[in-house]
């Protein structure tokens, strides 16, 4: 994702307690090399994420256990505003990962 001037890598992680999260890199290049910084706090188990920017702000959207979420982002993209955080499965209830019916 390209954001304020800088490239950012963003992908599913486990954090040290071992939950799913959704790591940050950034880079003053596209093809890096990238510098860790951690994970988006307040996006628990963050699986299979994206990043969407439009007019000037950047949305995570992420998904965990039949559900997907979405936030817009803090400038920094290492939090969600959390009064921004919308759980989509009453308009996605087809979303799943892995499941036998």
């Amino acid at each position: 994702v390209y954001w304020k001037g800088k490239y950012y890598l963003i992908t599913c992680m486990r954090g040290e307690d071992q939950k799913f999260r959704t790591g940050v890199a950034v880079s003053e290049r596209p093809q890096g090399p990238f510098t860790d910084c951690g994970y988006i706090r307040d996006a628990d188990f963050g699986q299979d994420p994206a990043v969407y920017v439009e007019n000037g702000k950047a949305y995570l959207f992420w998904g965990h256990d039949r559900t997907c979420f979405g936030a817009e982002l803090n400038d920094d993209l290492l939090s969600i505003k959390k009064e921004t955080l919308v759980n989509l499965r009453p308009q996605l209830p087809h979303v799943f990962e892995g499941y036998k019916t």
